[in-house]
């Protein structure tokens, strides 16, 4: 099992946080999956270690743009059922 990091934000936010995103990867040392995934967001795939160092950086990265992420969730990340919400966290 598997668990993501994902932040849902619109076409043009997620175009411009790719490049970011792309550099926090090697730094949590985890699978990784990009991609458009339902209510247009961000996932990162990780283990729970690199999870937490995800939600340390993310929060380093992702301030100066949170005004325009609507929420960020935690989920679960199994190859049978893909998305399950865990966690969301409304960012507004």
């Amino acid at each position: 099992m598997d668990f993501a990091i994902v932040l849902y934000m619109n076409d043009e936010q997620t175009a411009m946080v790719n490049g970011m995103i792309r550099e926090l990867v090697p730094e949590c040392g985890s699978d990784f999956c990009l991609g458009i995934v339902p209510h247009m967001a961000v996932a990162m795939k990780m283990d729970k270690e690199g999870l937490y160092k995800g939600f340390k950086k993310l929060s380093e990265i992702f301030n100066p743009f949170t005004a325009r992420i609507d929420k960020m969730a935690l989920i679960k990340w199994e190859e049978d059922d893909p998305y399950q919400e865990l966690a969301v966290y409304d960012l507004h």
